[in-house]
């Protein structure tokens, strides 16, 4: 959160605290045609396209093959699809675990 934010009354714990679930993309020719299918705060997913706002002043500013960037009051946060989480940490571990040690 940008010291401004927090000067006019930001609170840092309560933004981060907010739980986004993104389960599924459906890209299109027209960027601005393309759907995000997210869920904030254990609520029903719903469909989304760019510049829609969820709600606790998130707003979908891009969305992205594989993961949506949404606008919060702290700052540009991109929340990736569950698969991709899993490939990424997956792709870490089998990375680290190559590497070999002295």
């Amino acid at each position: 959160m940008s010291a401004a934010a927090i000067l006019f009354g930001g609170n840092a714990e309560a933004i981060s605290a907010i739980s986004v679930q993104l389960s599924g993309i459906i890209m299109a020719n027209r960027g601005a045609d393309s759907v995000a299918i997210i869920a904030i705060e254990g609520n029903p997913s719903r469909s989304l396209h760019t510049n829609d706002e969820l709600g606790k002043g998130l707003v979908i500013k891009e969305i992205k093959a594989t993961s949506v960037v949404l606008s919060t009051p702290a700052g540009k946060q991109e929340v990736a699809l569950p698969s991709q989480r899993k490939a990424s940490s997956t792709d870490e571990a089998a990375h680290s675990s190559n590497e070999k040690t002295p």
